[in-house]
């Protein structure tokens, strides 16, 4: 048995190990690309560096990315100086990953400035960063891609050892591991992280034909049919999602993957009652998920119905009072509608109940961060989130002095006023902000600029 347990752990090694390489690889490409622009900033000469750092708001983007848009307005400047922006954003990184590479990104890229805006992905299983091994190890395995698939393959395996001690006759096999090690799961799994990949890139013809492999390897798992719905719907094949998503929801009716999607799907054609229907009942299955209440009150808006709008959000407020979500959610909403008093009663609610808390680990990790970069002599500006208030930035400070911060809050909700919060966020995962569009990333890297270039170069 023990012979047969150690070909099973082995195979399981090795599948993991060609996964990791297989999605590493993948994201390679991508990256190489972002990479090879930072590279070139080392060559040249006389440059001003500036290098970002944070997560998804940071990384996301490609050319439009706001360290990218950053670059190019400082250049069109003219103010003497030639400047370039190295792009550090990860996606998903908190703020113990960020400062964990710290070190290393100043002693590769050597940057004059450094901007920082993080802290969004920052939870409950978030460490203060040091350089204990135990933090250490923590943060390789996070890095990972297939950490969590790794936990569901040891959940089989631990199935698999069970059939062993209860199956002991018949002569060893050697092909025990190919044939029970799960290696359809990996397969498949790949497929769709490549598909990812492609998404990512808008090749969707290439994404639908990575996630159709993985469908055809694993029919049975269900989170393949949405992406390829996803795919479809970001064609605008909208019949097509349908399709898809009606088979999930008839053998998974509390999906609220597939409620959401096909939520977007009848709103695409124009059938609001029924987009309707199926975010109500996405909302009544998992009443604390912020997905389906943005698309009600996007579809509200979108057709006007104020009074539908104007009873959703008493149910939020009925709901969940204390919630900083669904108030920056509600305020930013009102701004929107042009219903200024409504949103400046919101707004000071929610800044309330963030100023009654604050991540200790955040904290702690700003303050190392500041420690590092200053004690290098290196300028550091830290950035506050679109529509968030900078004195909530500002209190993670035991001192503030030497640190320039950007205040966001005036300018993005002056442009809610104007225009529609659509035109500046791609989605709202924070509730009162989200990744920015193009347009958004646009006026982020303007505000920044207009800081950096009044407070350090005005002479």
């Amino acid at each position: 048995m023990k012979q047969k347990i150690t070909l099973i752990l082995f195979g399981l090694l090795l599948c993991i190990i060609f996964l990791e390489i297989g999605l590493r690889i993948g994201g390679f490409i991508i990256l190489s690309l972002r990479e090879g622009k930072n590279r070139c900033a080392l060559k040249e000469k006389g440059v001003y560096r500036i290098m970002c750092l944070g997560g998804s708001t940071t990384a996301s983007g490609g050319e439009y990315s706001y360290p990218s848009q950053l670059e190019r307005i400082l250049n069109e400047g003219n103010i003497g100086i030639r400047f370039k922006v190295i792009n550090r954003g990860v996606e998903s990184a908190d703020s113990t990953s960020i400062l964990s590479q710290l070190n290393e990104n100043l002693d590769r890229y050597l940057p004059d400035m450094v901007i920082t805006m993080m802290g969004e992905n920052d939870g409950s299983e978030t460490m203060v960063f040091d350089d204990s091994w135990k933090v250490r190890l923590n943060l390789i395995i996070q890095r990972i891609r297939v950490y969590k698939l790794a936990k569901l393959l040891w959940l089989h395996l631990e199935n698999k050892i069970q059939e062993i001690k209860y199956n002991k006759s018949g002569p060893l096999n050697i092909d025990f591991v190919d044939k029970h090690s799960n290696n359809s799961a990996i397969e498949s799994r790949i497929f769709y992280e490549k598909s990812l990949i492609y998404k990512n890139e808008k090749n969707f013809s290439e994404a639908e034909i990575s996630i159709q492999k993985a469908i055809e390897i694993e029919p049975g798992n269900y989170d393949y049919y949405i992406q390829l719905a996803d795919c479809y719907l970001a064609e605008n094949k909208n019949k097509e999602a349908e399709v898809i998503l009606r088979e999930v929801i008839e053998k998974q009716p509390d999906n609220l993957e597939a409620l959401c999607h096909i939520g977007w799907c009848y709103r695409n054609q124009g059938r609001y009652k029924e987009a309707e229907g199926v975010f109500k009942k996405a909302i009544a299955i998992e009443p604390g998920e912020p997905k389906p209440y943005w698309e009600l009150i996007s579809m509200y808006k979108f057709q006007g119905e104020q009074e539908e709008l104007e009873d959703l959000y008493g149910m939020l407020i009925k709901k969940d009072s204390k919630n900083d979500f669904f108030v920056g959610l509600m305020a930013t909403s009102y701004l929107e509608q042009k219903k200024y008093q409504k949103a400046k009663e919101y707004y000071r609610k929610v800044n309330e109940l963030r100023q009654r808390y604050y991540n200790p680990v955040t904290r702690s990790n700003y303050k190392r961060l500041k420690d590092i970069v200053m004690q290098r002599g290196i300028r550091l500006v830290c950035v506050q989130h679109a529509t968030r208030n900078v004195e909530l930035l500002k209190r993670l400070f035991d001192s503030t002095d030497g640190v320039i911060f950007v205040d966001n809050e005036k300018v993005f909700k002056d442009a809610l006023m104007r225009g529609r919060y659509d035109d500046y966020f791609a989605d709202c995962f924070a509730g009162d902000f989200g990744h920015c569009t193009p347009k958004g990333n646009g006026l982020l890297a303007e505000n920044i600029a207009s800081v950096i270039l009044a407070k350090v170069f005005s002479k």
